[in-house]
């Protein structure tokens, strides 16, 4: 455990959260559908599942409070395996999952950070809608949408930051804050900003590549190498990164994916809202200096 017993992690837990999120500490029922993923499985001390966003500022305290480190879960297809952890708390934001069409004369939807897209889809298709989104079924809202959100009608309609006109965050403190506030140095929709002053930073590219390469686990050097030697092959040819096709975090990706002009505008909205560095289990952006 990171700091305490597990029948004591869930006793503390339970009198925290327990009133607004299923609380499931390594064998309960449930905590294996959250710790293990599509990409990666994970043994974390603790799995928090909100019904809301104040369930999820209220565990985000509780984090704290108790000195676990944070991994956030929206639907799980993190190629990284950023979607799960081996120690530390899970934030599985998958029960705050509503879709809701707010005004038809518009199209404005509301849509949780824990909902599926193929979940957005059959709500919206009926009524004749459709958001510009992922291009898997079960991708999650929230990390792709952070991402930048590149799917099948890119090309007509955009990224899917470009069409969040709004959003209630919550910050590494637990404090819940408006779009206005959170997302205006990000751009996209909320701050009717150029598009090219969003966090996704590479527009102006042709073409995106992307492979896959199944290799056993764990995969024998020679045989990582000569995986790795075909990819590099084909990236010499272009530049930049898709944060969202990613299968691995260390600096050069996240220097890929954010060029020094992005970066710097990250760090500071880091800086700001995360200065502790707390969502760090990430594609991490360091808190920039002041």
């Amino acid at each position: 455990m990171t700091q305490i017993s597990s029948s004591r992690l869930l006793s503390s837990a339970l009198t925290a959260l327990g009133a607004i999120a299923e609380v499931l500490v390594p064998g309960d029922d449930g905590y294996a559908g959250t710790a293990a993923t599509l990409f990666a499985d994970g043994t974390p001390d603790l799995v928090v599942r909100p019904l809301d966003a104040a369930g999820v500022a209220a565990a985000l305290r509780y984090a704290a409070d108790a000195g676990l480190a944070v991994t956030v879960r929206s639907g799980g297809h993190s190629m990284a395996g950023l979607s799960t952890s081996a120690d530390g708390m899970i934030i599985d934001t998958r029960r705050i999952s509503g879709v809701r069409l707010l005004d038809p004369a518009s199209g404005r939807v509301r849509v949780g950070a824990g909902a599926t897209w193929g979940a957005v889809a059959a709500a919206l298709s009926p009524l004749g809608l459709g958001l510009t989104a992922g291009d898997t079924n079960q991708v999650g809202v929230g990390g792709l949408t952070l991402g930048g959100g590149i799917g099948w009608m890119v090309r007509r309609h955009g990224l899917a930051i470009d069409s969040l006109a709004a959003a209630q965050v919550v910050t590494a403190d637990g404090r819940l804050i408006g779009a206005a506030l959170s997302l205006r140095s990000l751009g996209g929709a909320a701050a009717r900003v150029s598009r090219d002053a969003t966090a996704f930073a590479h527009r102006d590219a042709e073409v995106m590549v992307a492979a896959a390469f199944l290799l056993p686990q764990p995969a024998p050097p020679g045989l990582l190498h000569q995986a790795l030697n075909r990819w590099s092959r084909v990236a010499a040819l272009g530049s930049g990164a898709y944060v969202g096709f990613l299968g691995s975090a260390d600096p050069a990706d996240v220097a890929a994916a954010y060029p020094p002009d992005t970066y710097r505008r990250l760090a500071a909205v880091k800086r700001r809202y995360d200065p502790g560095n707390v969502f760090r289990r990430t594609h991490n952006i360091l808190p920039g200096r002041s």
